[in-house]
């Protein structure tokens, strides 16, 4: 068999915060477009240091699909989901090329 992982791959795994004994299971699926609203919590280490803490609130989007990250973790499943870092738009490279050579004249 060969190995599905490849070295540009990474994985986003995702562990509700519940109790070990309510996780339903692992779900392999896609990305969401659930959004975290951020805030900071203004901490200090055990020597005093000031720190601060990314806690806030995950909303769904209202366009939210069925099968991804964010719907499986609020039904209690550790969610694992392939990434990729490159987000070029290949099929837009010959265009913009094209069209910056047209008004950028480089000497």
């Amino acid at each position: 068999m060969q190995n599905p992982l490849t070295s540009k791959m990474a994985l986003n795994v995702n562990i509700p915060a519940i109790p070990r004994d309510q996780i339903k299971g692992i779900a392999v699926v896609k990305q969401g477009k659930a959004r975290l609203m951020e805030s900071f919590d203004k901490r200090k280490d055990p020597r005093d240091n000031v720190y601060y803490w990314l806690a806030g609130e995950t909303q769904l989007s209202d366009h939210e699909d069925s099968d991804s990250d964010a719907c499986a973790l609020r039904k209690g499943m550790i969610t694992v989901t392939p990434i990729q870092s490159d987000l070029t738009r290949y099929d837009a490279l010959g265009t913009l090329r094209d069209t910056i050579s047209k008004v950028i004249i480089l000497d």
